[in-house]
């Protein structure tokens, strides 16, 4: 049996959530994404993405339930870009929203960060992988993010704009979390 930490960063599906999708109101409307959140929360999920595919990702808060090193990595960058995301939108720096990208050819970006409804970065994390992804050349000319940053957890800080460039780019993890929040 699977554990729910074990569902980090994961496309899942829940029993419960499909029940409630199917469950329909006197006016015959499904409440088909109030009702899978809530079925969520009680397995201790937060959904953080749409993506292209209509499938939701799961991330865990707390990131160091993780035990698979990458799947850790990404909830680790989720995590970061959420907390980003919620405070530029609280101080009224425009509407920001948390996304992911994967199209039927199964290229996908981790995150993509919306703002003011206009693809704004693309975000993929690794733990130490540092060959830049295709994926990243590839959804940044299909949707026109000024930023493309492949974020490397093993890689020691770096003094260095993260959006000074427009093209795809390395960038150490901890460079990129220090200019975020």
């Amino acid at each position: 049996m699977r554990r729910v930490a074990d569902w980090s960063s994961s496309c899942v599906a829940c029993r419960a959530c499909a029940r409630q999708r199917t469950r329909r109101t006197s006016f015959g409307t499904p409440h088909a994404d109030q009702n899978a959140a809530d079925g969520l929360k009680r397995c201790r999920l937060v959904a953080q993405h749409k993506a292209l595919r209509k499938e939701p990702k799961w991330y865990l808060r707390d990131h160091a339930m993780v035990e698979d090193t990458g799947k850790r990595t990404e909830t680790l960058i989720a995590c970061h870009l959420l907390k980003a995301v919620d405070y530029y939108r609280d101080e009224g720096f425009g509407v920001f929203e948390l996304r992911y990208l994967r199209d039927k050819d199964k290229r996908e970006v981790d995150f993509l960060i919306v703002r003011d409804k206009k693809p704004w970065v693309l975000v993929e994390a690794k733990h130490a992988d540092r060959d830049l992804s295709p994926a990243l050349a590839h959804f940044q000319a299909q949707v026109g993010a000024p930023h493309a940053l492949q974020v490397v957890v093993d890689m020691p800080y770096v003094a260095a704009d993260c959006f000074a460039h427009s093209g795809p780019l390395v960038v150490p993890a901890r460079t990129l979390l220090s200019q975020l929040v």
